[in-house]
């Protein structure tokens, strides 16, 4: 499966924090021929969205210290 730029790919289920505020992946499409994609859904519901798993570092944010 593809990897982002810290070379862990997010698993569905994971919350993840992103410039856009704290997501839950929904999933990770990695199909022939189709850039591998990952699919997030705000934590607190709302719209879907996705980015490359390539890209995905650029969205993806570190709040390791807030709880």
């Amino acid at each position: 499966m593809g990897e982002d730029s810290t070379g862990v790919a997010p698993v569905p289920g994971e919350i993840v924090d992103t410039v856009y505020g704290r997501q839950r992946v929904t999933a990770v499409i990695d199909m022939p021929l189709i850039e591998p994609t990952i699919y997030l859904r705000p934590e607190r519901g709302g719209q879907e969205w996705s980015v490359p798993v390539a890209q995905f570092a650029r969205v993806r944010t570190d709040h390791s210290d807030t709880p």
